[in-house]
């Protein structure tokens, strides 16, 4: 409502036609008063290159207009190069589409040019330089960089977690672990667990299964996440069978976090 009186009170006020749209955004049935929103924001002021930057994030959400939202960003970059979050944007994009992933990184690599200063940029990539089981100095650089300029970021202490335990090392991967485990919100948890999950699987792939079962005891996490930690217990034994001294409503769940751990089975 109140950027609606905004506009009646001004109706070329652009910065109230982009709060709208952002807002009309987040329901997906409003889609297009959103999108017509961010369009007279540009019919007023065609060099805005935020609300160029908002315009496409919202065509984005649509795979068949695509095209229209790479055209979006790209126009705003190309109003205002510096904008990280214009290049960020488009990254995003881009790595929605793994045979873009170097234009991806590329434009990840604008963003930390143009604001060094900005964490989300460094994290992102970071997680665009990382494979699995492949040292690389540069993605670990870039993560260190995100968790320096924003220490308390579970996501972003996930990544360097992550990553160092790609990498085999083991002891600098257990440290950022138990700090992401440790300050990650509760209520956070469950919307966390696909983060969790992957670290602890990255974690048997590297060979570390009985180091994982002992940073959830030290983390006080072995009890609350019981099948977790008996599919990493098994995983250590290396056999199935260990599960069978598990009670059954704890088997069950173990059994198939096991087959999430280990996709390809165990040796």
């Amino acid at each position: 409502a109140a950027y609606q009186r905004a506009i009646e009170v001004d109706p070329n006020y652009v910065h109230a036609y982009c709060g709208l749209g952002n807002l009309l955004t987040n329901d997906e049935a409003r889609a297009g008063e959103a999108e017509a929103a961010f369009r007279r924001a540009i019919e007023v002021r065609p060099t805005y290159a935020y609300a160029w930057r908002c315009l496409g994030r919202l065509l984005a959400k649509d795979e068949a207009r695509a095209s229209e939202a790479e055209t979006a960003f790209r126009r705003a970059i190309e109003l205002d190069p510096t904008d990280a979050f214009a290049w960020l944007a488009l990254g995003i994009f881009l790595a929605s589409d793994d045979a873009r992933a170097r234009e991806a990184e590329a434009a990840y690599r604008h963003a930390t040019v143009v604001n060094p200063s900005e964490a989300l940029s460094w994290n992102l990539l970071a997680w665009s330089l990382y494979q699995p089981g492949r040292r690389d100095s540069e993605a670990e650089a870039a993560a260190r960089k995100a968790v320096e300029l924003q220490p308390h970021n579970p996501l972003f202490v996930h990544t360097l977690a992550m990553i160092l335990v790609a990498q085999r090392d083991w002891s600098g991967a257990a440290v950022f672990a138990k700090q992401f485990l440790a300050d990650l919100p509760m209520e956070s948890q469950d919307e966390a667990w696909p983060d969790i999950l992957a670290f602890f699987r990255e974690a048997a792939a590297a060979g570390y299964a009985a180091q994982s079962v002992e940073l959830l005891d030290e983390c006080g996490a072995g009890d609350r996440w019981r099948p977790l930690r008996e599919a990493l217990a098994t995983g250590a034994a290396g056999n199935r069978a260990y599960l069978r001294r598990v009670a059954p409503e704890v088997r069950e769940p173990a059994e198939a976090i096991l087959d999430e751990l280990y996709p390809d089975g165990l040796d």
